[in-house]
């Protein structure tokens, strides 16, 4: 069948739904029917299936070999043709004697037309899901199947079949029909990966096959798993691998939360909301928004590490009673204790007699087989032979199979026989075996093999293992030299020291897009932390710790709002828990000084990347310490810090108080550079709060103190803050020429944020006086240089008012959905709505301009798109 479109009429417009069809396994067929009889077979099914298209009220827009792409006024006729056309093909008898298998799929969206065709992302989306579709399946986009669900056809209902990610269109929730009579067992949708967060291995997973097949069929009945068992035995490998071979039951994907850096129980909410990838909402608690995510979804969620926040178990029913589609796999030294827990035991691997000498019977054991991987992976030469066999049979018996003293025994290799391995493992050991009493057996035997291999250590490897223990998050090299070996007082080069400690498995170097990271184990971590506190060094270490994150927190400040921001919002990212944890020591040892520097210089990070829930307590302890309490310019700029957090939380009450404190500290302190900055922001509280003289008086003092200081810049910040003030009180017309005048100042200093700002309030003034091309043009070169959602919000909602301004609503409403769904996913949705709205709200006026399910369907499709989408998508009309 050759490329055919419909007949000439006008092409139907507005909200269409899009149908596009082909035949599964047509390329096979026509190698074996050849040329002539598959033609046949081909326009037999093209018959049945425009007299289907007809009786739905559908038109054929073109066809392309066994495809047919269609369009449809309804959904609900839409609907009716594919039933039709499924059962129709399901009861011919086609020429070639044997049956046909077509797949369709459908999308309700908005018609674009370009070239006498349709055109655009809503068109792409529909061939997208009829592409992941089996033959005989009917698959629908949500939007289609909010629009039908009320009016199915007799013996047909809809079924979830999950998220999935879609080439080039993203995530999509779709549907499929269960129609009477016909198949309603497909396999996995042929879309391009179920998501899922499980971390990369860098081993390979050796043995447990058993446990792995016996885990894979409880989490097709169970709904909560325990693995339980000492530390070492290798409980997150086993939940990781068994995660991996369920994937294909839990269509919405796996989410895995790390929870071994986190001792406060009250925190284990906002970790998972993170690991299920929810941005933190100042009014939603973590867990609510949680438990609202997973509702109607089918999600495995994994739970690593749980025993030091047992506490938080409750928390878990709550997420599962809200959550029927949700599974949770926990790894855990403690049962949870909650109904309805499934306690799987991780014991150690099954250790050989330790007088077997037999290589081929020794290489059917697991922990035989574990220790000959990691020996490979050590030296590449290393085989079992009738010459080790009985040494490797003792080392692992003596470690009685623990995954973790397996790894660690076999990394030596590198320099020992196992013979020798053996004997020194045995001796240290028998100093050791004992261990504390109160912990487990098995836990007290990890740790002594940690510490066997830490001996074995030379003097400077210890103390540069005992000091990298400082490092939740790992450390870079730079961070290791100036933390670890301030005086180069390591016996060389620290470089070499550290590689001997990767050498020996006892820190793991990884490849981060910033460049090399050197972590440990969490157990490994404890052990060192023990042995730098016997050293007596905790105290000193931990301080240079903190006081090198306090300096490149005020390193990376003054680029958070340039051109370069986003390379200095990833390296804050990847050292978040380290920030945090010299956070934690500034207020443990009350060193205000180091508190006050993190906080002042970090808060624009925490709000551009949603940490502000986690931020604000945080400063907030930092200036109740007794030695914050100095009215010095720290407090200053942590006061700041704590009002701007408390704005971006829209607790506009909350943020007077540190601001109005924060002016009182500055004109005590006569610097005028300080006195303006605090004015500055006072001024926004009492615009917002209505008090436009005070905010006018107070913007008018900061202006003439940056004047005085020849401050452009600073100026310019002044100026755009009154501008936006005015324009709140719908005086925006009087703003051009201050703003046009501050814009050029920003360009020249390289601050995108005040170029961001500059050109929102000029939009928003253009806009007002009735000019949409020069709103438009200027909120287009705002989005050009969307890095980030914080610089993307205003762009995409000034495009939504301009659509509606200039007749589409359908396209306005998609846009104010896709505002909604980032801003949810970066803050949360209460923010100061003149901050990211400058041309205004029309979101309601958007909707009443159209069917109400027509708005809903329009919504819905612009939250589920991503940040690329949505901005191209906005920079597309």
């Amino acid at each position: 069948m050759s490329a055919h479109r419909g007949p000439g009429r006008a092409l139907p417009t507005g909200t269409v739904t899009f149908l596009f069809t082909d035949i599964e396994g047509s390329t096979t067929m026509l190698r074996d029917l050849g040329r002539e009889r598959y033609r046949r077979v081909e326009d037999e099914h093209a018959v049945v299936l425009r007299r289907a298209f007809d009786e739905g009220g559908g038109r054929v827009i073109r066809t392309e070999g066994d495809s047919f792409f269609a369009v449809f006024p309804t959904a609900s006729g839409a609907l009716r043709a594919a039933v039709a056309a499924q059962r129709t093909v399901a009861g011919h008898r086609f020429s070639h004697g044997r049956d046909l298998r077509v797949r369709i799929g459908m999308h309700t969206g908005e018609a674009h037309l370009g070239g006498g065709d349709y055109v655009g992302m809503d068109v792409n989306r529909a061939a997208r899901i009829a592409a992941a579709g089996h033959g005989g399946q009917v698959l629908l986009s949500e939007a289609t199947k909010v629009l039908v669900e009320q009016e199915m056809p007799p013996g047909v209902s809809v079924r979830d079949v999950g998220h999935h990610q879609l080439k080039d269109v993203g995530t999509e929730r779709i549907f499929d029909l269960v129609i009477d009579g016909l198949s309603s067992e497909f396999p996995p949708l042929r879309s391009l990966e179920v998501p899922t967060s499980l971390p990369p291995q860098r081993t390979s997973f050796v043995g447990r096959a058993e446990e792995v097949r016996t885990l894979v069929g409880l989490l097709r009945s169970e709904r909560l798993i325990t693995l339980l068992g000492p530390g070492g035995t290798g409980k997150t490998r086993l939940a990781i691998r068994a995660a991996e071979e369920a994937l294909p039951a839990f269509a919405d994907g796996v989410v895995f939360v790390d929870l071994s850096a986190i001792r406060d129980t009250t925190v284990v909410p906002s970790a998972i909301a993170k690991g299920l990838g929810l941005p933190e909402d100042p009014v939603r608690p973590p867990l609510e928004a949680a438990t609202a995510f997973l509702a109607g979804r089918a999600i495995l969620l994994v739970l690593d590490n749980f025993e030091q926040v047992a506490e938080a178990a409750p928390l878990v029913d709550r997420l599962l009673d809200a959550a029927p589609g949700t599974a949770v796999l926990v790894t855990s030294r403690v049962r949870l204790g909650l109904s309805g827990e499934h306690a799987f035991a991780v014991t150690p691997l099954d250790a050989p007699a330790p007088e077997e000498g037999d290589p081929a019977r020794l290489a059917q054991n697991e922990a035989v087989a574990l220790f000959v991987d990691r020996a490979r992976a050590a030296r590449g030469s290393f085989a079992l032979d009738a010459d080790n066999a009985r040494a490797v049979a003792e080392i692992c018996t003596r470690v009685e199979g623990l995954p973790l003293a397996i790894e660690l025994a076999a990394v030596h290799t590198r320099v020992l026989l196992p013979a020798e391995i053996a004997a020194r493992l045995g001796q240290r050991l028998g100093a050791l075996g004992s261990g504390p009493r109160t912990a487990p057996e098995r836990q007290r035997t990890v740790l002594a093999t940690i510490a066997w291999s830490h001996d074995l250590l030379p003097p400077p490897h210890r103390t540069l293992f005992s000091r990298l223990a400082v490092f939740p998050a790992g450390a870079t090299l730079d961070a290791m030299e100036a933390v670890c070996d301030p005086d180069r007082a390591l016996g060389g080069d620290a470089l070499e020291v550290l590689a001997g400690l990767v050498d020996h498995s006892l820190v793991h170097a990884v490849e981060t897009p910033e460049g090399s990271r050197f972590r440990m184990l969490e157990t490994i971590r404890e052990f060192a932390m023990e042995r730098l506190e016997e050293r007596g060094e905790a105290a000193g270490v931990r301080a240079r710790h903190a006081a090198f994150f306090a300096e490149l927190a005020e390193r990376a400040a003054p680029h958070l709002t340039a051109s370069d921001r986003e390379a200095w919002l990833d390296r804050l990212d990847g050292e978040h828990q380290n920030i945090q944890a010299a956070l934690r020591w500034s207020t443990e040892a009350d060193r205000g000084d180091v508190g006050l520097r993190l906080a002042a210089s970090l808060w624009r990070f925490w709000q551009i990347r949603g940490h502000v829930r986690e931020g604000r307590p945080l400063v907030a302890q930092v200036l109740g310490l007794p030695s914050s309490s100095p009215r010095t310019p720290g407090r200053v700029g942590a006061l700041l810090a704590a009002g701007s957090m408390a704005y971006w939380q829209d607790d506009v009450a909350g943020a007077r108080a540190p601001y109005e404190e924060a002016v009182a500290l500055a004109r005590a302190s006569g610097d005028p550079a300080l006195i303006a900055e605090a004015l500055f922001h006072l001024a926004y509280v009492e615009g917002l709060e209505g008090r436009f003289d005070v905010a006018e008086r107070l913007f008018a003092e900061a202006a003439s103190i940056r004047d005085e200081l020849a401050d452009r810049r600073g100026r310019a910040w002044v100026d755009v803050g009154r501008s936006q003030l005015l324009g709140i009180q719908g005086r925006s017309a009087e703003t051009v020429e201050i703003l046009e005048a501050a814009l050029p100042v920003f360009l020249e200093a390289g601050d995108q944020f005040g170029v961001e700002n500059a050109q929102g309030a000029l939009a928003a003034a253009a806009y007002h006086r009735g000019d949409l091309d020069r709103a438009e043009d200027l909120t287009r070169t705002a989005l050009t240089r969307a890095r980030e959602w914080a610089n993307a919000g205003v762009g995409i909602a000034g495009m939504a008012t301009l659509a509606l301004a200039r007749g589409d609503a359908t396209r306005s409403i998609r846009l104010w959905g896709a505002f909604e769904g980032l801003l949810e996913r970066a803050w949360g949705d209460a923010h100061p709505p003149w901050a990211l709205l400058p041309l205004g709200d029309t979101r309601q006026e958007a909707a009443a301009r159209l069917p109400e399910e027509a708005a809903a369907a329009a919504r819905e499709e612009g939250r589920r798109m991503s940040f690329e989408d949505a901005v191209r998508y906005a920079m597309e009309g």
